[in-house]
């Protein structure tokens, strides 16, 4: 990361914490690739991005990174600062609303959070919008009765498509699925009136069942 260049004195820039210098472009390439990866360090109570020279462990003080990156990548690392700093904090969690992830604050035994950004309410336990009049046990079990509800009105549904697939030819005029319930081959849809062969699906004529190979009964 660090090139070992002959660089101009005002491109060279020292660290206050350890005195190391390094040129500008490479501190900063260095800085880059450590917030793009979310690389922040820790040590003690404190956390940051460790000095690039080998072997050095000194965590920067934040306004090393201000001097060098740019505006907007600072404000990232500062966000990834504050966001673990917070995280430190036992009663601290984040708002799942999407698009917020506001920091927000437990307070006594209550699961109900309210976001003071996005003016969502949420419950803690379910991470889901708060379930008014409801313990977190009686909404899962009213999720869960509707997931077997669906589940039940899925398979029923399959073996639905099932059947009609096995016992059933769609109508070769409007496509309606229709059941032969008798010997005879000699169909009419109900619904446009459409006559034809069973086995073969070609319109019905007086003629048909003499002059060809289907059979007008089986």
């Amino acid at each position: 990361m660090v090139c070992f260049d002959d660089v101009l004195k005002r491109e060279i820039y020292v660290f206050d914490e350890c005195y190391h210098r390094l040129c500008r472009s490479c501190t900063n390439n260095y800085f880059l690739e450590q917030i793009n990866n979310g690389n922040i360090f820790s040590k003690g109570s404190s956390i940051g991005l460790k000095c690039p020279t080998q072997n050095c462990n000194q965590l920067l003080g934040i306004h090393e990174i201000r001097n060098i990156v740019d505006k907007k990548t600072f404000e990232r690392y500062d966000t990834m600062l504050r966001d673990q700093a917070l995280e430190k904090i036992q009663d601290i969690v984040w708002c799942p609303t999407k698009g917020c992830s506001n920091a927000l604050i437990r307070e006594g035994k209550s699961p109900m959070l309210v976001c003071y950004v996005c003016k969502h309410t949420h419950c803690n336990n379910c991470k889901i919008p708060w379930h008014t009049n409801l313990t977190c046990t009686e909404y899962n079990g009213i999720l869960k009765q509707k997931e077997e509800k669906l589940e039940k009105e899925k398979t029923n549904e399959l073996a639905a498509q099932v059947w009609i697939t096995l016992k059933t030819k769609p109508c070769p005029a409007c496509k309606t699925p229709i059941e032969k319930n008798g010997g005879c081959n000699h169909m009419t849809c109900m619904k446009c009136r459409y006559e034809f062969c069973w086995l073969c699906g070609t319109k019905y004529a007086n003629n048909h069942f003499s002059n060809s190979k289907c059979k007008q009964f089986s």
